[in-house]
This record gives structure tokens, C-alpha cells and sequence, in this order.
């Protein structure tokens, strides 16, 4: 079970701003799950939360696949979100392209992108929800190692 103290309470005030739905659901879960799947929510929620700001910079998105990058090299930025999602990647061995596929749609947000064809939409929702969701549900229910 993954442990992360104070940066997972951090991590579990930012879901709670931006989806108290899920860090809801989250709280739900059993222990062994609960701070994985808070650290899940809260990445997705900041990376399409920062991505949709008005007025946001697409280099916005630049930075924030920089803190992901430096998290799954074990230099994590000195913030509980970045911290956290260390943890997580060497304690879960969670693949990057789980974050990379939320910063993909984050990117798309921000640079305002506009989908002429339900396949095109499709491919978003996949990005947005569907990799992010899929990991969350395989760390919940205990699954995750069959992924591997």
C-alpha cells in the first residue's frame, strides 16, 4: 500500500476542488487503494484543470510533462502532486503513458482544439478519460499487476 503522508492529503485537497465526485469515490475505496487512486485523480484533475484555464499558454502543458518526466526519474519537482506521483510510478510501476495520455488531451484543451469527426472526439476521450480511468480502476481493484 502505498504511503505518501502529507502529499497525499494535498493531493486529495486538489481532487476535492476540481472533482469531489471522484475524490468521493476514492475515499470509498479500500485502504490499499485509496492514496494510489487519490494521486491518479488529482494528476488528471491539475493537467486538464491547468490545460482549460482562459488565457492558458500551451507551454503550460510543456511544463507539466516536464514535472511528469522528472517524477518518473525519481526527481520529482519539490511539490506534493509531483512527489506523489514518484512514489506511485516506482511503487505501481505505472507506465508514463497513462500520464502522457491525460497531458495529450490537457494539450489538446489548451490549444483549443476541434474534432470534425466522432473518431477524432473518440481519440480525445480516450486520452481525457479512458487511460487515466482504466489505470484508476486497475489500481482499485488490486488489478493493476495484470497490466504489467
Amino acid at each position: 500500500m502505498i504511503d505518501l503522508g502529507s502529499d497525499v492529503v494535498q493531493c486529495a485537497r486538489l481532487l476535492g476542488r476540481s472533482a469531489p465526485g471522484i475524490l468521493a469515490a476514492c475515499l470509498a475505496l479500500p485502504p490499499r487503494a485509496r492514496n494510489a487512486a487519490i494521486v491518479l485523480g488529482a494528476a488528471n484533475a491539475t493537467f486538464l484543470d491547468e490545460a482549460r484555464r482562459e488565457g492558458v499558454d500551451p507551454e503550460t502543458v510543456v511544463e507539466l510533462r516536464e514535472r511528469v518526466v522528472h517524477a518518473f526519474a525519481g526527481r520529482p519537482d519539490d511539490r506534493p502532486l509531483d512527489r506523489a506521483i514518484a512514489e506511485l510510478a516506482r511503487e505501481e510501476r505505472l507506465p508514463r503513458a497513462v500520464f502522457d495520455a491525460a497531458l495529450d488531451a490537457a494539450e489538446w484543451d489548451a490549444t483549443g482544439r476541434r474534432y470534425a469527426t466522432i473518431d477524432n472526439l473518440l481519440d480525445y476521450c480516450v486520452r481525457a478519460g479512458g487511460a487515466p480511468g482504466t489505470t484508476f480502476t486497475s489500481v482499485a481493484s488490486g488489478t493493476f499487476s495484470m497490466m504489467h
